[in-house]
């Protein structure tokens, strides 16, 4: 037979114990979704649907408003009633490695410090310490934050790498589709057709095997559950599913499923290194070999969860390394070893350009101290427009004097510094008005999008902006279109591109070609990424949605593979 009985019900009692706590947690109250995948990874959908059948199922909750990253509404959630609990969406992207998600989460956690928030079970993995400690930054500001871990893993690193509260550790929530699964297949009735089915990623998180099997298949990278979405049984065949899944994104999630049960049910084995396709063969009661992804997540599932699930056969070693050891890391004792080095350290590749007038000591430390805090190398230049404050000498940054105050709102200043930027090659140039500070990973989370671009896809990132008043908090002021206006301080031009026109000297110059695309990687991406004061408060800029100049073009962004 390809299908035997499922496992002797371990994961089912885990799942009681997710939904207990979940419980707890809620207390009856109505509850916002967030996140639903958009995109093709069927891991993501099984788990969308597993927080529905907890959520709808076993709390009985009412759900007030779901939504994905791409339409996220946040004046739409400021109106939902404040018992409301926000719930956010499960899987593998809490970390930098699928970062846009994760930032999702960090500008709504920081922009509702007054609201309950949930994050599902989540493997959590960062690449960079300087990441790990700006997010944990962002996540202890909030008091009434739960997350839930769903291996032991990443419970230790938000416990005792982030020293994060309220947390928690839990299966994850697509085996809550157990049932759902088991009455699907039977309604399929699949014969197998093949011997083995391999289910191998084609991303950052690929396997060793994957390198070795260009034969495999895959339901994210490469779509090859497309041409199955409609040939499995309608939501309202399978009675459990009928009062569950009653939206257009249930819907959908709900054809990723079938197709993935279609595809495993024409095997007798299935070859993973995708955790969903392990999760799925131990609901489908199927044989499977598990290879572990590139940084250790289904090794770290395995041993929290299934390591002893009969059907599972783990292959190869654990790439789960010691956290020190992630890439990026850099030990205090690196960091001793770096600072007694002869070697001269690099030069930045960013340099931020601030024009200032008349403003006052404190208002100009705030905003040197903020590009110095930034966690990547940064050199400032500061242009005083006539009126020069020698203490700014002893500071560290660039500073250059112009003779005369030029009453254009720090046009010259501006354009001096980004000129003396431009010549002296840096490879991104932003702009900050004195009055103006920025998150400590502002600079780097810009880069990182350019680079996630490509050369030659982005010239410039593009911020949003977002008012705050004296007190800190975050003003409801809506957005200016981008298609109408762009601050300046919203500015980080990248300067890597050869084919574009000049914008100053000719080849015997030192100034590259520009271009003048923008870069597109979805709304409200980064929280908190800078400030301003205003007259009704202050101004914070945060990595948003982009569009190309001629309305045509425009970078995508990246999914996040669960």
């Amino acid at each position: 037979m390809a299908f035997q009985s499922a496992p002797s019900g371990n994961e089912a009692a885990k799942i009681d114990d997710l939904a207990r706590c979940l419980e707890r947690l809620v207390e009856g109250r109505p509850v916002a979704l967030f996140d639903w995948p958009s995109y093709a990874n069927a891991g993501d959908h099984f788990i969308w649907l597993g927080e529905k059948v907890i959520f709808k199922h076993r709390l009985r909750s009412k759900i007030l408003y779901e939504c994905s990253l791409q339409h996220l509404d946040f004046l739409r959630l400021a109106r939902l009633p404040p018992e409301a609990i926000f719930v956010m969406h499960g899987g593998g992207n809490f970390g930098d490695l699928h970062s846009h998600h994760h930032r999702l989460r960090e500008a709504i956690i920081a922009a509702f410090p007054d609201r309950r928030i949930v994050l599902m079970p989540q493997t959590v993995w960062f690449h960079r310490h300087e990441r790990l400690k700006q997010s944990a930054r962002v996540l202890s500001l909030h008091s009434d934050l739960h997350i839930i871990a769903r291996d032991q893993d990443s419970f230790e690193t938000l416990t005792t790498r982030m020293g994060l509260h309220n947390c928690h550790l839990h299966i994850d929530s697509a085996f809550a589709l157990q049932p759902i699964v088991t009455d699907i297949v039977a309604e399929m009735a699949m014969a197998p057709e093949r011997d083995v089915v391999h289910l191998l990623r084609r991303d950052a998180e690929a396997s060793d095997i994957s390198a070795r099997r260009a034969d495999a298949l895959d339901w994210a990278t490469q779509d090859d559950l497309a041409k199955l979405v409609d040939r499995g049984p309608a939501i309202q065949a399978i009675a459990i599913a009928r009062d569950i899944f009653d939206t257009e994104f249930d819907a959908k999630s709900w054809g990723r499923l079938c197709a993935a049960i279609r595809l495993f049910g024409t095997a007798r084995r299935i070859v993973t290194d995708r955790l969903h396709g392990h999760i799925l063969a131990v609901m489908m009661g199927m044989e499977h070999d598990l290879y572990d992804n590139s940084y250790g997540k289904n090794s770290a599932f395995c041993l929290s969860w299934t390591n002893n699930n009969p059907l599972l056969r783990f292959v190869g070693p654990s790439k789960r390394s010691p956290s020190p050891r992630a890439k990026g890391f850099r030990s205090p004792a690196t960091e001793a070893s770096a600072a007694d080095s002869k070697t001269p350290p690099p030069k930045p590749l960013a340099a931020i350009v601030t024009p200032y007038f008349k403003e006052s000591r404190a208002t100009l430390e705030r905003c040197i101290r903020s590009v110095r805090e930034q966690t990547v190398p940064v050199d400032h230049i500061l242009v005083a427009d006539g009126f020069p404050q020698d203490w700014i000498d002893q500071t560290g940054v660039r500073h250059v004097r112009l003779d005369r105050s030029h009453g254009d709102y720090g046009d010259a200043a501006r354009s001096t510094g980004s000129m003396i930027a431009v010549a002296e090659g840096y490879e991104g140039i932003g702009f900050l008005d004195a009055d103006c500070w920025l998150e400590p990973d502002h600079v780097g989370y810009c880069l990182e999008l350019a680079e996630q671009a490509g050369v030659g896809n982005c010239d410039y990132v593009i911020a949003l902006s977002r008012d705050r008043r004296p007190d800190g908090s975050i003003m409801n002021v809506r957005q200016v279109p981008i298609q109408q206006h762009v601050d300046s301080n919203c500015f980080l031009p990248e300067k890597r591109f050869p084919h574009s026109p000049r914008l100053g000297p000719d080849s015997s110059g030192s100034v590259d070609r520009w271009r003048s695309r923008l870069l597109s990687f979805g709304e409200v991406e980064r929280p908190e990424a800078g400030g301003r004061d205003t007259k009704d408060g202050q101004l914070h800029l945060h990595v948003g949605l982009g569009l190309s100049c001629d309305g045509r073009r425009a970078a995508r962004g990246r999914e996040a593979e669960s």
